[in-house]
């Protein structure tokens, strides 16, 4: 894999690298904003005579919702086989799934669907706090039979912002963090974040 990115950076350029060939197969029977419309669907209560949703009967609500002529419970499985995991469990800010709520979805999903354009650009932002941590005590190096190994006690080195800025049709991308006490930093980091955008 590794080669072969190397021989395309040296007969493409760096920027034949970042983006992958058109991959041959069919086309997905739904769209990502099908898909995305199925899932709350699978995940809401079954239909009267019924416990819970079947492949089938999510099969037959694509026809139903005119998403596609005729489509088989493997193509439902295959989508939920990596969205849906019912044996997890999560703690979460369960919104309330109002109409507001389902229209502002779809206007994000139809942003996303809309082709490029630099001059509208669509940009993603998001920050997430991280906390600096120092060993102890020196970690051990693995050996033979033993995976290398670390102390649970640990010294706090204080906080920062993990930022991240990207445009991803653009594939633009760009990270970096201030401490939290720095709050002046933090603007001016998000201020350069969109000056180096217009760029």
């Amino acid at each position: 894999m590794v080669a072969k990115t190397r021989q395309r950076c040296v007969e493409e350029g760096p920027e034949a690298v970042l983006k992958d060939h058109p991959r041959p197969g069919k086309a997905p029977k739904l769209s990502d904003k099908q898909a995305a419309h199925l899932i709350p669907v699978a995940c809401s209560d079954a239909p009267d005579g019924h416990n819970h949703w079947t492949l089938r009967l999510l099969a037959d609500k694509v026809v139903e919702l005119n998403y596609a002529d005729s489509c088989s419970y493997e193509t439902i499985r295959q989508l939920l086989k990596n969205t849906l995991k019912p044996w997890q469990k999560q703690e979460w800010c369960i919104p309330e799934v109002s109409s507001a709520f389902v229209a502002a979805i779809e206007d994000v999903l139809d942003l996303y669907e809309e082709p490029y354009d630099p001059m509208p650009p669509v940009v993603c932002f998001d920050e997430s706090p991280k906390q600096f941590i120092a060993e102890v005590r020196k970690p051990l190096p693995p050996e033979p039979g033993a995976p290398a190994r670390y102390d649970t006690e640990y010294e706090r080195k204080g906080v920062c912002d993990l930022m991240m800025i990207c445009e991803p049709k653009r594939g633009f991308r760009q990270a970096t963090y201030v401490k939290c006490q720095q709050t002046l930093a933090k603007k001016n980091s998000k201020r350069y974040d969109c000056d180096l955008l217009a760029l």
